[in-house]
């Protein structure tokens, strides 16, 4: 059973926490992030956070990022933190990982540091009206089950998805990256605090996924 991190280890990793930006690249909380790591830097990332908390900071590069990316390229404040959940070391030094998205951050700042890879100090983004999601939670259940009816893989996935157990964020979250392809939009998401704001958008995006095309229309 994988032991997640508790709130007190996230926030104490959030003092100096290593980012591994990228470009196009949302990071949901609650969602799986496979990666193949062989730049040099990032490789120094891995080993080092594998011998720490494993918790690392996907920030999305900033627009421009081309000019300077050997450097240090604007960045996208708001991005997802992870840990890694997975590894795999290649023979030739390169790694294939997998992060398992834990929470919404903000980067406040860069301070020095002597590692070949950029580290931040973050805070935690807390959702907002949590408390006041349940009717909203049981509607998009109801709209979940209706678009993605048959669109799933593998049988009793669709179940699993909608298990009562399952919190309004994780559902809000695991069908918005199921969805929500467009890197705007992703960030969009990702940056907004409130909710039921997250959770209205995805239920727009399914009620789109159902709405007929003019093949079916004709």
């Amino acid at each position: 059973m994988l032991e997640l991190p508790s709130n007190t280890d996230i926030d104490l990793a959030c003092a100096a926490m290593p980012l591994f930006p990228l470009p196009g690249v949302a990071f949901f909380p609650h969602t799986l992030l496979p990666l193949h790591v062989f730049e040099p830097r990032y490789r120094d990332l891995v080993h080092d956070v594998l011998a720490g908390d494993r918790m690392v900071a996907v920030p999305q590069l900033a627009p421009g990022w081309e000019r300077d990316y050997k450097g240090r390229p604007g960045l996208l404040p708001v991005c997802g933190m992870g840990l890694v959940v997975r590894h795999q070391q290649l023979p030739d030094g390169r790694w294939n990982i997998i992060l398992l998205g834990l929470r919404r951050v903000e980067i406040l700042g860069e301070p020095p540091t002597d590692t070949t890879y950029r580290v931040a100090k973050v805070r935690v983004r807390p959702d907002l009206n949590g408390e006041q999601s349940p009717v909203a939670a049981m509607r998009l259940r109801t709209v979940v089950a209706q678009a993605l009816a048959g669109r799933v893989e593998r049988e009793g996935d669709l179940a699993r998805l909608l298990a009562p157990e399952r919190p309004p964020d994780e559902l809000a979250d695991t069908v918005a990256h199921m969805i929500i392809r467009e890197p705007e939009a992703r960030q969009a998401y990702l940056e907004e605090d409130d909710l039921l704001a997250r959770i209205d958008v995805v239920v727009a995006a399914l009620l789109d996924l159902m709405e007929p095309g003019p093949e079916a229309e004709a």
